[in-house]
């Protein structure tokens, strides 16, 4: 699966610009503070009893490196070792994945924990059953940082996406091409 909706996280021009500093290492005018780099991209993967899959998901993010940050949030598990499997990524990953816990509260409870946990610029979503494609990770971040440097800060981004069923024979490309102007911000 590629990406398809990508949400601002800092929501006023003024954080978003803070947030660019400390991307960027500018010192803040008047008294100096101790800065906290910023993640560009967090990335929330909400799983239950997702044991069978959920590694698929996290490793095909990994590759975004020290810019993004995967949030595993076990939305209470009991019938598998998906705790486990999140625990054991925060620890060989330490700085890009961080495990949470919680109690089971449904998909939008654990989308909700991993937006509040979130350090990133920027938010998505990825189900634990999904995968994200490296090339297509690559380009994300690519854009999204070359608007960070720029200071063009967005609210949201759309990509296109291939949606991948299962047991189908073929994929389905989504695209917005007809809906939306490309390669512009509006």
């Amino acid at each position: 699966m590629h990406f398809q909706i990508i949400y601002a996280k800092i929501r006023t021009t003024e954080s978003k610009i803070a947030a660019v500093r400390v991307l960027r290492k500018i010192p803040y005018q008047g008294e100096r503070k101790e800065e906290t780099i910023l993640k560009l991209l967090s990335i929330a993967i909400p799983c239950y009893n997702s044991a069978a899959y959920m590694e698929n998901c996290i490793k095909s993010l990994l590759p975004g490196g020290n810019e993004v940050e995967i949030l595993i949030v076990d939305d209470g598990s009991t019938k598998d070792n998906t705790a486990e499997i999140a625990d054991r990524y925060e620890k060989e990953y330490p700085g890009i994945c961080k495990a949470i816990h919680q109690e089971n509260g449904g998909h939008g409870a654990a989308v909700n924990a991993g937006l509040k946990a979130a350090t990133g610029i920027y938010f998505k979503v990825v189900d634990s059953d999904d995968w994200v494609d490296e090339g297509a990770l690559e380009k994300i971040l690519s854009v999204l940082h070359e608007l960070v440097e720029k200071q063009t800060l967005i609210d949201m981004l759309v990509s296109n996406y291939v949606y991948e069923k299962v047991g189908a024979k073929h994929k389905k490309v989504i695209h917005y091409r007809n809906v939306m102007p490309q390669d512009r911000i509006i």
